[in-house]
This record gives structure tokens, sequence and C-alpha cells, in this order.
């Protein structure tokens, strides 16, 4: 994939005037994809759909005082996401990437954040309690 083609910029440029909401759509799409790889994978996919979501600031904390994850309710809010399916497959036109090239970085970023955990506690009742994984694995590292 070649981001500098004069064509592909002018197409990124177009979609951001649209007016669609590309942030949460392109965390969707990744939050969703990061469901096939456990709780290892939901840790990556959390981090980047955060980063996806609010790439234009106004990143806000993981989980409120009640445990409730702003990202998570944005992409669960159908209101935002009618278009969704369609902008997907309008994404992947434009920048000429596949699904599967994208699967496939996912995949080598669950591998990195294995690494940097090293052991997954999975049977812990407070994690289980928790919306947001993201926010276990900053208070609560695992050895």
């Amino acid at each position: 994939m070649n981001r500098n083609l004069p064509e592909v910029k002018e197409g990124i440029e177009s979609k951001r005037q649209s007016g669609i909401d590309h942030g949460v759509y392109g965390a969707k799409y990744i939050y969703d994809l990061s469901g096939k790889y456990g709780p290892n994978g939901r840790i990556v996919g959390e981090l980047l759909a955060n980063i996806i979501c609010y790439h234009h600031g106004g990143l806000p904390d993981a989980e409120d005082f009640n445990g409730d994850s702003s990202l998570l309710m944005r992409l669960q809010d159908e209101n935002r996401l009618t278009d969704y399916e369609q902008v997907k497959v309008a994404f992947f036109k434009d920048l000429q990437i596949t699904e599967q090239e994208i699967e496939q970085l996912f995949k080598k970023s669950v591998e990195e954040i294995k690494l940097l955990i090293l052991k997954s506690s999975t049977g812990s009742e407070a994690k289980n309690k928790r919306k947001s994984n993201f926010v276990y694995l900053s208070v609560h590292p695992t050895n």
C-alpha cells in the first residue's frame, strides 16, 4: 500500500470532509477484530481502538469511577454506526489494503502484547467484573 499516491491522499481527504465519524468506525473494526484473539487480543484491540477513535484529541480515561468505558459506549452506539459496513468497504477500497493484511498486522500486535504481559491471569474474579481489559492491565500488571 502506498499512501503517498495522490489519488489515495485525495480519497482520504474527501472522506474527512464527508462528515463521517471515521474514528469510531475504525475503532469498531479493530475492536471487533480483537474478539478473535482472546484476552491479549482484547488488550491490543482496546489500545488501538482508543488511539483510532480519539486521534483528533480528547482522549478520555479508559474507565470512569463507575467502571464505564466511553470507548465501549461509542462502539455500541447504533445511531453513530449506521453506515459501518459501507464505510468499511470503502476504507479497504480507497486505501488498497485487504482485511487479511490488517488482520496479519493485528496478529503481530497480539504477539507483541503477549511478550509484554508474559502471563495472563484470566481467572481473576476482579478482572472478569471489569468492562475494560486495558484498565485492568494498567492497574494490575501481570507477571
